[in-house]
């Protein structure tokens, strides 16, 4: 449940959807692990309204540290207009678990 002054200050549902596949290959000795994610956005009233396909590689660093590079391309309805637009993402992800 989301508030949105976009939205006319109303509450409105978004549901959130990602499905990311890791292959069992592994690159190295490092054990870096290339993936792949779909990920959509569903929010009421509206429908789908983003969505992201994800290529990138996991890169383990220690135990509990992980780097993530990734491309994302990024599709995006617009409020107002209510037209896609399109999105490229560079990612740079580092992760430390505790």
């Amino acid at each position: 449940l989301i508030l949105d002054k976009h939205l006319g200050g109303k509450h409105r549902w978004l549901y959130r959807n990602r499905l990311e596949i890791i292959p069992a290959l592994r690159v190295t000795n490092r054990k870096i692990a290339p993936y792949f994610a779909e990920e959509f956005f569903w929010l009421e009233s509206r429908g789908i309204s983003e969505n992201r396909l994800e290529l990138g590689l996991k890169i383990p660093y220690h135990q509990r540290t992980q780097l993530s590079l990734s491309y994302m391309y990024r599709n995006f309805k617009t409020l107002i207009e209510k037209k896609w637009v399109q999105h490229n993402v560079a990612w740079v992800h580092f992760s430390l678990h505790f």
